[in-house]
């Protein structure tokens, strides 16, 4: 593992990341938007703990049938 490091200069001025004079809250709802990478994230996870399961499955069924 590599770390870097490096001494920055404190800002002098402040950034702030919401509309301060907005009347409304805004809220996204329910509704989940995944982008291409994200989905592809998505399903490379679920094929790799599918993966996972099936040689966990496979590696206790070749126990109890070796314990016989």
């Amino acid at each position: 593992m590599f770390i870097a490091t490096a001494a920055t200069a404190t800002a002098s001025f402040g950034w702030f990341a919401y509309q301060p004079l907005a009347a409304e809250a805004y809220f996204p709802g329910a509704v989940v938007v995944l982008t291409p990478l994200m989905a592809t994230a998505v399903a490379i996870s679920i094929v790799g703990i599918a993966g996972l399961s099936l040689v966990a499955g496979y590696s206790i069924s070749q126990r109890r049938d070796g314990a016989r």
